[in-house]
């Protein structure tokens, strides 16, 4: 069947990220299973009384088409890939019309029996607290002497007081910790102005860690030695943690109460149908 070989295409690339042909023996098994699966599955929602005023406007198909092609450098390459996968233009404006028929019966029986209440929203927000906090973020630039005892400058008894000097040169960390960061770090971040960016507790090596979050915003840390060398660090600015206003979250916690409440509905209306 031409809707299947359009299935079969589909999920091909949406689960292995290649078409039919180019999978092995037991992708291939795995493939038709989930074919057979969906195919069923679509001949039991048109086959119900709610597909059965259900019409998809003939400019959504053609658009859905032209979304395809589109992909396709020319006319010729765009019909030989299709009949590389078992269709043709007809066959795959069939299949896609199909696919938006299903997609729009599931969507109206979803819509009248899905939807969430701001009061079963805040109900979640309020039960689950541990999911709707954000850590403090800290904003950091660092520079790094690096520790190599086959090198005399990057051996301990050097490179920790050529650190220590660089680090009394920081009177005013806002306008000399870049310069200084480009011209000494050994980091590629050197050429950020030893910018790491925004980060948060457990992102950086322990000791950088403990340092970092013991700072005020703009202070300057003593040197501190991790795994991969002597580092000086300046942090920039602090983003308190906490928790997330519901208001921040409130569309996401529909959405997410939304699909849960969709599939569990789909599976016992499908088993009913």
């Amino acid at each position: 069947m031409t809707a299947d070989n359009y299935l079969r295409l589909r999920t091909a690339l949406a689960g292995f990220q290649r078409t039919p042909a180019q999978l092995t023996d037991d992708e291939r098994q795995a493939l038709e299973l989930q074919v057979a699966r969906a195919s069923a599955l679509e001949r039991k929602v048109l086959a119900s009384m709610a597909a059965q005023d259900v019409h998809v406007p003939a400019a959504v198909v053609e658009q859905a088409v032209q979304s395809i092609r589109a992909r396709y450098d020319s006319e010729d390459s765009f019909r030989d890939d299709l009949a590389g996968n078992g269709l043709d233009p007809l066959a795959l404006r069939s299949a896609l019309e199909r696919e938006l028929k299903v997609e729009a019966v599931i969507d109206r029986l979803t819509a009248a029996n899905c939807a969430v209440s701001d009061d079963e929203a805040a109900i979640y927000y309020y039960q689950h607290p541990e999911r709707f906090t954000r850590p403090e973020i800290r904003t950091v630039r660092h520079i790094l002497i690096t520790l190599n005892a086959a090198y005399a400058e990057n051996r301990p008894e050097r490179a920790l007081p050529r650190l220590q000097q660089i680090r009394r040169e920081l009177n005013n960390p806002v306008q000399q910790f870049e310069q200084l960061a480009r011209r000494h770090s050994e980091c590629p971040s050197a050429m950020e102005g030893g910018r790491l960016g925004r980060v948060k507790y457990g992102m950086l090596y322990p000791a950088l860690d403990q340092a970092l979050f013991a700072l005020a915003p703009g202070e300057v840390s003593d040197v501190i030695e991790s795994e991969i060398g002597l580092h000086v660090l300046w942090c920039e600015a602090i983003e308190s943690g906490g928790t997330i206003p519901f208001d921040d979250v409130r569309e996401k916690i529909i959405g997410h109460l939304g699909e849960r409440k969709r599939k569990q509905f789909l599976r016992e209306w499908l088993a009913n149908v």
